[in-house]
């Protein structure tokens, strides 16, 4: 989609050039300077929150990289993890960036777009959708109460990333 954005551009400046040569006078006019003035200063002000939202907010979090470790995806295969099969990764509150890190289908915290919390239920639908290992790559995880249910089932580690059969 970001591609298609430069079609803006030029609309705009197509825009400029066309007011210059038909309505210089609005063109000209203080009043349109000031206009064109506020609008980029708030450009400049939703650019720089959106900005600290994505490197210093809530939108700034970091992905375990163990998950994306050659040697990791040798020990899934060697757990009989194969490359089709369901898994529930979690933390992740992005729609799918463990997973793609993990190179498999599955499910993340991301529930839906209304923000619904992962709970025990949750997990018991996915499981009869077919998901069949969970994997947590980060320890204080561990400690969530609706979780503790699915944690029976060990077989495996690496690193700080554990995996439970589901």
């Amino acid at each position: 989609v970001i591609s298609l954005f430069i079609f803006i551009v030029f609309l705009v400046i197509s825009g400029l050039v066309l007011l210059k040569k038909h309505q210089p006078h609005i063109f000209y006019a203080k009043s349109f300077k000031v206009v064109v003035f506020i609008f980029l200063l708030m450009n400049i002000a939703y650019a720089k929150y959106t900005m600290g939202e994505r490197y210093g907010g809530e939108l700034d979090y970091q992905l375990n990289q163990n998950l994306a470790d050659k040697d990791f995806h040798r020990y899934l295969n060697e757990l009989q993890i194969t490359k089709d099969a369901l898994v529930l990764s979690v933390p992740d509150k992005s729609p799918n960036g463990t997973l793609y890190l993990l190179n498999r289908p599955g499910f993340t915290e991301w529930v839906d777009k209304k923000g619904t919390a992962l709970n025990e239920q949750i997990i018991q639908q996915w499981i009869s959708r077919g998901a069949r290992y969970l994997i947590i790559n980060d320890a204080n995880y561990l400690q969530q109460p609706f979780i503790q249910s699915f944690l029976s089932k060990e077989i495996g580690q690496y690193k700080d990333i554990r995996i439970f059969a589901l």
